[in-house]
């Protein structure tokens, strides 16, 4: 029996009945369409919408949206290129990118900064069971929507997140942040079961493949102290497996090709023994010190598809083609 069937078997859970559609596989532009000239060496492209604009009131997805449009787009490219179609990823960007009626409803949304970029806004209790439901509602409208679409072969699911679409990140350098974020009482006990439960709110997708950004999870104790946890990524990670079998995709957003240090050598050697379906967002141009050294790098770790950063088009597609060619290789 294959381990992801036999931790089914031990949880008393089954794989998703629908048949998967192929994974995502290939170079993606993490932005936008490639552009023509890109297109041909490339899988796709991710959509990155702001839950705000996607669901601006409960119940009610904007029509028109980002995705939509995206849709329309990746058909219209198909049609005219066959022989080699782009296919897409939906990122719903939550933590300060929530709409505000989530904010307001269950309890006073906390500052936060991050310490890399800078960005700032207002996170939701996401910690809460009735936040938590929000989420899944959010999902469950989306798979009712797209989940048929053969053009999107991705969601993320990333519930838990405060800046970015990472929830294991808990931007521990903003002291006024992990203070407010106790005070409102945030427990680290808490945030284990949303990291579960935003695994759970995915279950509502049948075809499409879902990701889950890992990093080596940033525990805030009672006392306010920040310190890695592997052993919850770890975790973490096989319970993606177990929930959602082959359908979860273990991601991370910040490979670049000289090692991070800390526990990202042990996180990604697990990631590697877990095998497909595997996908890596690289970190900006740059931190990545080698554009291609860092693509290679997803090749040999076993991924199908890697997320290019801003001004990749720096490396001509002749390029870039290899790497495409390669990742598809490892996509099951």
């Amino acid at each position: 029996m294959k381990p992801f069937l036999a931790a089914l078997a031990l949880l008393g859970l089954s794989a998703p009945a629908a048949a998967l559609k192929p994974q995502l596989s290939g170079l993606l532009d993490r932005q936008k369409m490639p552009d023509p000239a890109y297109a041909a060496v490339m899988g796709g492209w991710v959509v990155n919408v702001p839950w705000a604009e996607l669901e601006p009131q409960p119940g009610q997805i904007a029509p028109n949206n980002e995705l939509d449009q995206a849709i329309a787009a990746a058909r219209a490219w198909n049609r005219a290129h066959p022989s080699h179609p782009l296919f897409l990823k939906l990122r719903v960007v939550a933590g300060i990118e929530s709409p505000d009626w989530v904010k307001a409803r269950f309890g006073p949304p906390l500052a936060v900064t991050s310490p890399q970029s800078g960005a700032a806004g207002t996170v939701p209790r996401f910690w809460t069971p009735d936040f938590m439901a929000a989420y899944a509602k959010l999902h469950a409208q989306l798979a009712a929507k797209y989940d048929a679409v053969p053009e999107l072969r991705e969601v993320v699911t990333a519930g838990c997140t405060s800046v970015y679409a990472e929830p294991l990140i808990r931007q521990g350098s903003d002291r006024a942040w992990i203070r407010d974020l106790l005070a409102a009482g945030y427990t680290d006990k808490l945030d284990e079961a949303c990291q579960v439960a935003q695994i759970d709110a995915a279950r509502a997708w049948k075809g499409t493949r879902v990701s889950l950004s890992f990093n080596p999870y940033q525990r805030v104790s009672s006392a306010g102290k920040v310190t890695p946890d592997l052993a919850f990524t770890l975790r973490l990670m096989d319970e993606c497996r177990a929930r959602l079998g082959p359908q979860c995709v273990l991601a991370n957003n910040s490979l670049r090709v000289a090692e991070q240090g800390g526990d990202y050598p042990q996180m990604y050697a697990r990631m590697k023994a877990l095998s497909a379906p595997l996908m890596f967002q690289t970190a900006t141009l740059a931190k990545v010190g080698d554009l291609k050294g860092t693509l290679q790098k997803a090749v040999d770790l076993g991924a199908a598809a890697v997320e290019l950063p801003a001004g990749y088009a720096r490396t001509a597609p002749a390029d870039l083609a290899p790497f495409d060619t390669a990742l598809r290789k490892n996509a099951k």
